[in-house]
């Protein structure tokens, strides 16, 4: 069944146990069917979503924890590397991975800069998009965790920028990605600068805005302005707006944790309409759904413009990462930009046979009625180019193309068609 999961462990132990997103990293009801089978193997059946995407951890003798050996997808967590449960119908964000055809904007190192209203010094990183140098009244998004947002295997923020940019599914916008940990490292102020923080609004409003407007080309309206978050950040964005209406009109809101603060409820309830845009999401597995529900009911009932996601995924960058690219477009979407063919039907063109396989395979590109002129790459988990060819693709031609995998180990590979108009990528599953 599509939505049936075994998990499997092979070794030597006193017990074994999984943990992660489906159980919130600790509850032992969870793994009270595991059986060990002969050979030292254990065995865990469940049932999920079958769209779902869960980061996990293997648990044995009660507190070793690894990562799954047999299963080669990661995801870089605020703890590290997570093992990651990816179900059959779940769609990888492949606008997270780097490609070679974009044109690359720019992140700055670290800038420092002193808050009057906090009374210490903060640093904050500015992406700027490719002819930066040719551009002007550019819009600009606010980032929380930048730190976090700007790392690419965690919000990989700048690479999605550059995807979407490139392919014309956005305007060119700026970037300010802000740290809450100190500068020099050490202490992580997140939890009192996002927890409706007074100061920390009057910082991000009084200070940080005029002086990114004045320091980079950017429109300087409220409706240019959006303030993105997760978790603490999302109280952070939702707050701020309330607060700030004159500085941002456009809220993004990742897996909000309303609850820690929920007279946060009662600035929306109680008080008249703001001109907000507001985007918010949760994950439906052990997140933060039931605040997120509450919230959108208040937006509801007040009149707010916003828009809502759920996803059968949980508190994780692998979650927040993959809707980037969802909250740009909504707030940024190029309207300019035509796409000759329906999304659904230019990545049903392209696809292997045969899909699992040994050592060779063949890629193939179904006839269109319109020329191709593009790219084939095909890439490892980590992102590693392995293959890589231009074609120039008559209208109502066929293309097989020959795969050669003998040299390469086992496990999944993403390939990517590219095209002024088209984008078709899939997997291969790679089996010796």
């Amino acid at each position: 069944m599509a939505d049936s999961v075994i998990f499997l462990y092979r070794g030597s132990a006193s017990s074994v146990a999984w943990y992660g997103d489906f159980n919130s990293w600790s509850d032992d009801a969870f793994n009270a069917t595991v059986q060990k089978l002969n050979g030292n193997i254990w065995i865990l059946e469940k049932t999920f979503p079958s769209n779902a995407r869960l980061d996990y951890k293997i648990v044995l003798n009660g507190s070793t924890w690894i990562l799954d050996p047999a299963n080669p997808f990661r995801q870089m967590g605020g703890y590290g590397y997570n093992s990651v449960l990816r179900m059959p119908d779940y769609e990888f964000p492949m606008e997270v991975l780097a490609r070679e055809d974009t044109r690359k904007g720019t992140l700055s190192d670290n800038i420092p800069i002193y808050s009057n209203a906090l009374a210490y010094s903060l640093h904050y990183r500015v992406y700027t998009p490719a002819d930066y140098e040719t551009l002007s009244h550019l819009p600009v998004l606010y980032i929380t965790d930048g730190h976090e947002y700007a790392n690419s295997l965690m919000g990989s923020v700048p690479t999605v920028l550059d995807n979407l940019i490139h392919d014309r599914k956005i305007k060119p916008l700026i970037a300010v990605f802000i740290s809450p940990v100190t500068p020099g490292g050490g202490i992580n102020r997140r939890m009192s600068e996002y927890n409706m923080n007074a100061a920390f609004a009057d910082f991000l409003a009084d200070e940080l805005v005029p002086h990114i407007d004045s320091t980079y080309k950017t429109q300087t309206d409220p409706d240019s302005r959006c303030l993105l978050g997760t978790s603490m950040g999302g109280i952070c964005s939702a707050y701020t707006g309330a607060v700030k209406p004159e500085t941002f009109h456009l809220l993004a809101i990742q897996s909000p944790a309303f609850w820690y603060n929920p007279v946060i409820y009662n600035l929306y309830s109680d008080y008249p309409l703001r001109p907000l845009k507001i985007w918010m999401s949760t994950g439906t597995i052990h997140d933060m759904q039931s605040g997120a529900l509450h919230m959108k009911e208040i937006f509801e009932n007040k009149g707010y413009e916003y828009t809502y996601m759920e996803v059968p995924e949980s508190h994780s960058w692998g979650n927040w990462r993959g809707q980037i690219d969802d909250i740009l477009t909504w707030f940024w979407k190029d309207s300019t930009q035509v796409s000759i063919l329906p999304e659904k039907k230019a990545r049903s063109s392209t696809f292997a046979h045969p899909n699992p396989f040994n050592g060779q395979t063949t890629l193939h590109l179904s006839p269109l009625p319109f020329p191709r002129k593009g790219q084939i790459r095909i890439i490892d988990l980590a992102g590693r180019e392995i293959f890589s060819s231009s074609l120039q693709v008559p209208a109502g031609q066929a293309v097989s193309i020959p795969l050669d995998f003998d040299h390469q180990a086992s496990g999944i590979y993403i390939y990517t068609f590219l095209s002024s108009n088209t984008r078709e990528s899939g997997k291969l599953l790679h089996l010796k």
